[in-house]
């Protein structure tokens, strides 16, 4: 996030209970939370921006959740070696882009008119329709943001 205000992510109630990444998880709360994460990042971006509050670092957070869910997923050998593949091409993709350290990308301009995230929203709507499941707006985050202190 450039400038601003400092945002605070608080995890899912069962994250909270002890679950770190790399715990073993329930394996329907990971693919549903995998499948949502698939479905934001497959949503146009009014939909893409209207999901987090203001205050959130919206395109860091999108690619942040995806990462979070297929590692988990992947981790816990939740989906099939075949449907794994575009997910983790997705996952690689964004990784490779969040390397480069173009701070431009994460921005909600770059999301909403970047032709790299329309390649993001292409390979997720593959991995949506490798798993089988539908190319829809996600239902709304259980995830609550906090607003948090000017940055130094």
């Amino acid at each position: 996030m450039k400038g601003g205000y400092a945002s605070y992510y608080v995890q899912p109630l069962q994250l909270q209970l002890g679950y770190g990444r790399g715990s073993a998880m329930d394996g329907q709360l990971v693919l549903s939370r995998l499948c949502m994460s698939l479905q934001l990042l497959a949503a146009p971006a009014q939909t893409q921006l209207a999901y987090f509050p203001d205050f959130v670092c919206k395109a860091d957070e999108i690619a942040l959740d995806y990462d979070l869910w297929f590692v988990r997923a992947f981790d816990q050998a939740l989906v099939p070696a075949e449907q794994i593949i575009p997910l983790a091409a997705l996952n690689d993709y964004l990784g490779r882009l969040s390397r480069k350290g173009d701070t431009d990308f994460w921005t909600e301009e770059a999301l909403t008119h970047d032709a790299q995230w329309d390649q993001v929203r292409a390979m997720a709507k593959t991995g949506l329709e490798a798993m089988g499941w539908s190319v829809e707006a996600p239902p709304p985050s259980p995830d609550v943001y906090i607003h948090g202190a000017p940055r130094q």
